[in-house]
């Protein structure tokens, strides 16, 4: 129940709420009650969906999501590291360990790799390489209840891996099935069994498993196998018991070749490595602009993938596509940066789209929420610079549903579907109508039909009601 105002207000007058709101009004709960001008939701800030986030990029990563593009392999595959791979298999060595009994080798050019196998579920069939503790540490987030990210889809996708995996046939890329094909061919073998293919894959944060481009990685591929192959082995003879000497100890076990073959000898754990997501600092001119910004309400904000991996061009690795979200759910606003393709640049690449998005509707958070280590490292530059006060909670629930929903590739057409349905509505509305509209919803109109080019006659109309 809302009061009848005669004069312009800045909110609706919410006198009493109870039970269930319509749809469109989903804000208005009794557990956002309004007890202040600062917490009353705004009836000219719709609440967009969850699943409305972020539409903008929606039509570009459905363009490639099942679609691949791969001509030929980086580089081929060296016949050594196919003979080791095939008795690998035959080994079996995931019948004797769990993907928890980690054990190392040290490569010929020094550095240590920190083995996983995987299959004892008789599921992904494959050897796992995190190649120095930053990879590592790639690998223990997954089981750590502190990791530097949260939400499982993240951890996934920020794997830091080589593998050499088994795969069915539909798995594995053309390419690589020629020249698997071309290897068993000249050494007169054919293709048998459950899950006949050698993949050999590198993975880096962000981005998708991709066949191996770099010669070192085929070497210490090579190295690793040869370990794996002597690990089986030694556990075959007795010389190994996996289920005290493998796994999570002070100590690591380590295999180091020498003149006789593979030795086995102890190593120490290593320690966390300091992370970062990367490094930034504000303008100036923007520290000025952000100060000035009237502030108010707290901000739920986190970093985010995009449900499916965007590739831009054939034979280039697709990506996990990265944006920043800040959700006032009081105020019924929801803010998405545009989607990045990570490196050392996307933290400030971020950061700057996030405070020029703040600038623009001309508004800021009094208090911004995080509930990862991450990204407190991300935005404490920010907020120091602006004046907003940074807190870290275990949890956030607008922000964990967005995960939720956004780790559910099924909902990526949606999205984009939904939007396209509410632009073909929009041109057929008045521009009187349209200037109605918060300037927000319109802002984020016009950079979706920026990017996607739907229909550049009403991108036209926005832009000048929004002069």
């Amino acid at each position: 129940v809302t009061k009848i105002c005669e004069e312009a207000v800045k909110a609706p007058k919410v006198l009493k709420i109870a039970g269930d709101a319509p749809p469109q009004y989903e804000y208005y709960t009794e557990e956002y009650a309004p007890v202040d001008e600062e917490t009353i939701p705004c009836a000219d800030q719709p609440h967009p969906t969850i699943r409305e986030i972020h539409t903008d990029q929606s039509n570009e990563a459905e363009k490639t999501h099942n679609m691949i593009d791969i001509d030929e392999l980086p580089l081929p595959v060296p016949d050594r590291v196919y003979e080791l791979a095939f008795r690998f298999k035959k080994e079996r060595l995931w019948d004797k360990i769990y993907d928890t009994n980690i054990f190392c080798v040290k490569f010929s050019d020094g550095e240590i790799g920190y083995c996983c196998v995987m299959g004892h579920d008789g599921d992904h069939l494959s050897l796992g390489v995190y190649v120095g503790t930053e990879a590592f540490a790639t690998y223990n987030d997954l089981l750590t209840d502190q990791p530097y990210v949260k939400g499982r889809f993240e951890l996934m996708a920020r794997q830091d891996i080589l593998q050499c995996s088994f795969e069915d046939k539909e798995y594995v890329y053309e390419p690589e099935q020629r020249s698997v094909r071309k290897y068993l061919n000249s050494v007169g073998k054919k293709l048998s069994g459950r899950k006949p293919y050698p993949s050999l894959t590198s993975a880096k944060p962000y981005f998708i498993p991709w066949p191996v481009s770099r010669q070192i990685d085929f070497e210490r591929l090579e190295q690793a196998l040869e370990a794996a192959i002597t690990l089986s082995e030694m556990i075959k003879k007795k010389h190994v018991d996996p289920y005290t000497e493998l796994g999570f100890k002070d100590m690591l076990f380590l295999l180091e070749k020498g003149e006789n073959g593979y030795r086995k000898t102890l190593m120490d754990y290593p320690p966390y490595p300091k992370r970062s997501f990367g490094k930034y600092k504000l303008t100036k001119a923007q520290t000025e602009k952000l100060s000035a910004l009237k502030k108010s309400g707290t901000m739920q904000c986190d970093v985010m993938l995009m449900p499916a991996p965007i590739q831009t061009a054939a034979n280039e690795v697709p990506y996990m596509g990265i944006f920043l979200v800040g959700i006032q759910p009081r105020k019924g606003l929801t803010l998405p940066t545009n989607v990045y393709k990570f490196s050392d640049k996307t933290a400030k690449e971020l950061i700057t789209d996030f405070g020029e998005k703040l600038i623009k509707i001309k508004q800021s958070p009094r208090i911004i929420q995080v509930d990862s280590h991450r990204s407190y490292d991300l935005f404490a530059p920010f907020c120091s610079a602006s004046g907003i006060e940074l807190v870290i909670k275990e949890e956030l629930p607008d922000i964990e549903e967005l995960r939720e929903q956004l780790s559910d590739d099924s909902c990526e057409k949606d999205v984009y579907d939904e939007m396209m349905e509410m632009i073909s509505f929009l041109e057929k509305t008045s521009d009187a109508d349209l200037r109605q509209m918060p300037r927000q919803s319109l802002h984020i109109i016009e950079d979706f039909l920026k990017q996607t080019s739907a229909n550049p006659l009403l991108l036209a109309r926005i832009r000048n009601i929004l002069k």
